[in-house]
This record gives C-alpha cells, structure tokens and sequence, in this order.
C-alpha cells in the first residue's frame, strides 16, 4: 500500500538524553555508590605518587662528522616514526635496564631492589614499571619511572639513559668494529694481489721491452707490424716505378718507342749539358765572323770557297759532339734507370723478409702483450677495491665518534612533589567515575531493553516503513492537533488505494495485545466518514473484547451472524459523535470463530451497505482466525506499539503475516515518545505550538 507523507525515520534506540532523564534515579544511585566506596577506598589505598622523567630527542637525520651516508638515511616520514617507536621500545630492553642498576651498585639495593628479590625479578620489575612514550608530533621520547618512594628516582632513570645511549651509539652504525675487522682482512688479501700482479707485469716489461701497457691503443709490436707493412708497400711501389721507367728508355722491352723515349731524353740531357754549348757558342761565333768575311763575295771567289769548307767543318764539329754526348747520355740513363731497379728490387726483398720475421713472432709478443695489459687492469681494480675499502674504514671509523641520531634533551631531576595516588584526588576520580557508570548504566538499560523504542527498529525487523506513526496521547492541545493530522493522513492514503487498487477490507491486527489496534480502527473508521466514506468496523477479537463494541440492548453479535446466518445489519450499531459503525465480536466457549465459511458472505453483505469494512482482529500471534481473515482481506495493517512490544514478538506477527500472504500489508506504529533534545516530532509539536498560540492572541 501506499504510505502517507514520507516523514524522517526514527534516529534509534540509542537516545542517551532521553535514557539518562527516564533513568534518573537509577543514575544518582550508582553514582552515589561508586562514590561512596570510592572514597573508601581512596581513605584505604591513597598514596602520593611521584615521578621522575628524562627526555630523549631523535633527530630525523643522522648527525655526520666528515659524509653523508644513504645507509643512515631515512628515506621517508614513516620509516623515522617506525625508528623512533623502534627505539622507545628498546630503552627498557633487559640488557640496558640490568646494566643501568649494576651500575648503581650499591644504590640500587637501597633505592630499588627488595631484599628478598633477585636481580633479575629486580629487573623484570624495572623494566614493567618504566614509562617510555614517544611524544606525539614531536621528536622526543619521555622515560619516566614512578614510585611512592621519591628517593633515588632519578638516578635510576638517569642510569637507564645513560646506559641506552652507550648501547644505542654502538648500535647506530651496526656491527662497526666487526665490519672493520673483516674489511682489513679483505684489504691485505687486495694488497697481496697487487704486489703479485705487478711483479708479473715487471717480468712481462723485461722480456717485451715495453714499459708502458694502455687499454684500447695498439701494442708496440702491432705498430711495429702496419710500419714494416707500410714500408714494404712502399719499396714495392718504388721498385714498379723503377720497373716502369726502366720499360720506357729499354729498347729491349719497349721496342722503337722506348729507344725514341730514350734518345729523346737523351737529347733533352745533352741539350742542357754546359760544355757542349760553351762549344756550340765558340763554333757559332766563329761561324759569324767567316760569314761576315765572305759578306759580299760571290760564291766562285776562292775566300767563299775556303770559308764555306770552314763553315761546314764547324757544323760537322758541332753534330758529331752533340752526338757524341747524346749517345753517352743515353747510355748512362739506361744504367741508371737499371741500377734503380736492381736497387729497389733489393730494398723491396730486405723489407719483405724483415716482415715476415716480424710476422713469425707477432703471436708470441701478442701473448706475453695481453698478460700484461690483464695484469694492468687487474691491478687497477683491485686498487679501486682497495680505495672503496680503505674510504669505508675511515666512515666507519670517524663516523662511530659523531652525535648520529640520539642525545639527551633534559635529564631526570629529583621528585619533590606527587604527580597522582592523594586520597582527594582518588576520591575525586571515583566521584567522577560513578558518574559516568550512571549515565552509562542508564544509556545501558535502553539498549538492553527487549521492547521496541522506535520506528526504524521495527522496520529493521519486518522490512518495510510503517504507513503511520502516532505519538503517545496527551491533553497537550498540540499533541492532540498532530495526533488528529496523523491520523487524516493515513485515512487519505487508505482512500486512495480504495480508488486505485479497490481495497475496501482492512484487517488491523497487533503484535501483542495492548498495542492499541481497537483505537486505531475505531478513530480511523470516524475519519473516513467525515472524508464522505461509510465505514463499518467488526470486532473478530475472541481473546478480549473491547467495551466500545458493546451496547445497551444487546445486539446480535459476529458469532451470532455466524452460527445462525443472520442479516449483519441486525448486529450493526449505530454510530455517534465518537464512533463509528460497528459489530461486536459476541460470547465464544471455544475461543474462535464458529464457521469461518460464512463470513465471506458476511463480508460481502457489508461491502454492499459500505464503502469501507474494517476488521478489529486479534493478535495475529495468538489467533488463526486472523491469519484466515488476513486471507479473505484486501490488506492488513500490523499494530505495533513502542515501548510495549517485545523484538520477538514483532518477528513472530511478521513470520505469520508472511505466511498468511495478504495481498498487502502495512505497518502502524503507536506509542512513540518525544526524545528529549526534539528530532523531526519535536520540531513539528513547536509548530504546531507556535500555530495554537498564534490563534489565540
């Protein structure tokens, strides 16, 4: 069915103001007994505390002498929280604690330990009673150590400090001496390693001659090699050219061309040569001066005669020497240019057989070379080596004397006045401690309460929201106007799933006996008649009738109807200004329905003469009548009332309902109480208030 106006749900059963103002006397109770024993007590037990606290600062990062190390770093805010719990929890770490009182000697008998107690229970008991807390937000960390002997406090937390920074400097760099220890050992087994390796390389030097082995440039001998090879490539180039130039002036190879080439170089020499042209110069001079004689002589005169003979004498001189210089020319450049070949022909085969030489021992120097150079680079790294390890020993060394993490922020001082443990301020604590077991004991009370309180712990229970919920009555004037509205509300959803959906019998029945069902029916069936629907309502209650049925005469009742298959009308009576139409259920021997196979026609009698029929049935726990009834109607409504109702009984009505399986259902809860502190109906009641006094100024 359709549910009025939706309304905030119920804020629960858990109201402490509303539990602590209905519980009032169980709250001054407790508390007036708590307090009473409290102060007891306190009168008994009461003691003067006192307290001696040191504070210890943990700096997020390590304080170095000469580097910085990542292994001292922290690499976020969590890890340094993680550090700084780690160390709280190792300030009273058995070690630390039993060294702290061996220290005090003597003075740990007096100030601490029992005598019949043992060193260790002495310990143990220390390290129970030590306070160590890191200081939120902070970096500190307080120890703290509190007795109702003041004497000595101090110097036993001061001892417990002390001996924990000892433990915690040689703990911050871990294992220093031991890893020291080991990095010497691997140092002289690197130094052994070099002396051997360089000794092994001085050896290889001798032998090879080389003084110098770099990584990735060539060998000596390798240069060595592509030199010769370059040298031979050269003379044999060298002796081609001279093979070359020999072919072109031999005419035994070269044939006319080369003896033409030869002569005409040959030429080109004589033509240069200084003693022939001293000679060609004389001869042309002599040569000018005979025809500068003959000048003007013809040719039959016997001085032409003579001087051309002169002149032919001195062409023939000049020929025959240039000839004769030309031929010796020739002759030497021949010899030379095979003298030239004879020669590169011998450098070329010098060089080849020194290249072969050279190549024969390549691998042998190749191999002697690569040791070396291997032993080189071994001793490098075994000095890298050596240089990270003689580094690290000097951190761990010079790094073991710095501040690092830890130091001491303020020491323990005398205790000279008690922190807690008074007989007032015990009684005061449990003064304060029955007060809060009061208001406790009443918010428990309510929560253990099996009633139903509220709309939402109902509707957990059977899984829908109600369709109304009415307050407790009151002759509060705005109580009564929202009781009156509630009520119209629900009437106008019942209407309208008449006019949708035809209902026009409604079965309300409750959870328990008590819950208010008969005034819901009765007030509902009023407000359908003033809203212009006749309604009549039938009470089917066998268990416990309800006065406002009966009537002076007596009518016939439902069971009469039943038994003697009457006209309902004759058990009708009339309504009145206070209710509505309505048949009383009627005597029962046997405390059910007589025959349940004649109210189908009883019902549709009724449904003929009114618009609405609505019947008042038992709980439907107790009853299976109204499980039958809940079968034949067109809905039926649960009555649940707070504060009355039991959870049990609640899922024992919804069980049945589910079982019956009524075409729909609805929830009504009655009952509820205004929490103290207001909620939705709070608010409503101040307005409603505010509208009543409004009208009446």
């Amino acid at each position: 069915m359709s549910a009025p106006p939706t309304q905030p749900a119920s804020s629960g059963a858990f109201q402490p103001l509303n539990s602590i103002w209905n519980h009032k006397l169980l709250i001054v109770l407790v508390a007036f007994v708590v307090a009473i024993g409290g102060t007891y007590v306190a009168y008994i037990k009461g003691t003067a505390v006192y307290r001696a606290t040191a504070v210890i600062y943990v700096a997020p990062r390590f304080a170095n002498i000469l580097e910085d190390s990542k292994e001292l770093e922290f690499q976020s805010f969590s890890q340094f929280q993680q550090f700084l719990k780690q160390q709280a929890r190792t300030i009273n770490r058995y070690d630390i604690v039993s060294e702290a009182l061996a220290r005090l000697g003597e003075r740990a008998s007096a100030v601490w330990r029992r005598p019949d107690e043992s060193e260790r229970e002495a310990t143990e008991r220390l390290q129970q009673q030590l306070q160590v807390r890191d200081v939120r937000d902070t970096y500190l960390i307080t120890v703290s150590l509190e007795s109702e002997n003041a004497d000595g406090l101090d110097e036993i937390v001061n001892s417990v400090v002390t001996v924990y920074l000892e433990k915690a400097k040689k703990e911050e760099i871990y294992a220093g001496e031991d890893r020291i220890e080991i990095l010497a050992e691997r140092r002289k087994a690197h130094v052994l390693r070099i002396k051997a390796l360089t000794e092994q390389r001085n050896a290889l030097a001798q032998v090879l001659g080389v003084t110098t082995f770099v990584e990735g440039s060539l060998n000596p001998y390798d240069t060595l090699l592509i030199e010769s090879t370059s040298a031979v490539l050269k003379a044999e180039r060298a002796r081609i050219e001279a093979d070359a130039e020999l072919a072109t002036y031999d005419a035994a190879t070269g044939g006319e061309s080369a003896r033409a080439a030869l002569n005409a170089a040959a030429s080109e020499i004589a033509a240069k040569d200084p003693g022939l042209n001293s000679l060609k110069a004389n001869l042309y001079k002599r040569r000018s001066e005979v025809l500068e004689q003959t000048t003007g002589l013809t040719e039959n005169h016997p001085v032409r005669r003579i001087a051309q003979r002169e002149l032919d004498d001195l062409e023939n001189e000049v020929q025959s020497a240039s000839a004769q210089l030309i031929a010796e020319k020739s002759v030497m450049l021949l010899e030379e240019r095979r003298a030239q070949v004879r020669e590169r022909a011998a450098v070329e085969d010098v060089l080849r057989a020194q290249l072969r030489e050279q190549q024969d021992q390549a691998a042998w120097f190749a191999t002697r070379y690569n040791d070396a150079l291997d032993a080189s680079n071994e001793i490098t790294r075994e000095r890298k080596a050596l240089d990270a390890i003689d580094d690290r020993i000097e951190f761990l060394e010079i790094e073991a004397s710095a501040p690092g993490f830890i130091r001491v922020s303020t020491w323990a001082m005398p205790a000279i006045l008690p922190v807690s443990g008074g007989r007032t301020k015990l009684a005061v604590v449990f003064a304060a401690l029955g007060g809060i077991l009061g208001l406790v004991s009443a918010i428990a009370v309510d929560l253990l309460d099996r009633r139903v309180q509220t709309s939402r712990q109902v509707q957990s229970l059977v899984g829908f929201p109600p369709l109304g919920s009415f307050l407790e009555p009151s002759r509060d004037p705005a109580h009564r106007a929202l009781l009156a509205d509630q009520m119209r509300r629900l009437a106008l959803a019942l209407k309208r799933e008449r006019d949708a959906n035809g209902v026009r019998r409604l079965l309300i029945t409750a959870a328990r006996d008590g819950c208010g069902s008969t005034t819901v029916v009765l007030d509902l069936a009023r407000e359908l008649d003033r809203q212009g629907l006749r309604a009549v309502v039938v009470e089917a209650n066998l268990f416990c009738s309800d006065s406002r049925y009966r009537t002076m005469p007596d009518r016939p009742g439902l069971l009469d109807i039943l038994s003697d298959d009457l006209d309902p009308t004759l058990a009708i009576v009339p309504g009145d200004e206070a209710l509505p139409d309505r048949i009383r259920t009627g005597d029962s021997v046997d405390e059910h329905l007589s025959d349940c196979s004649r109210l189908p026609r009883v019902l549709d009698r009724l449904d003929a003469q009114y618009d609405m029929v609505l019947i008042d049935a038992a709980p439907i726990r107790l009853s299976a009548d109204t499980e039958y009834l809940a079968g034949i109607c067109d809905a039926t409504w649960l009555v649940v009332r707070a504060r009355l109702a039991q959870i049990g009984e609640v899922k024992g009505s919804a069980a049945r309902l589910e079982k019956a399986s009524p075409p729909a259902v609805g929830l009504i809860m009655t009952g509820l109480t205004v929490f103290l502190g207001g909620g939705y109906y709070g608010k409503v009641l101040k307005e409603y208030r505010k509208t009543i006094v409004a009208k009446n100024r």
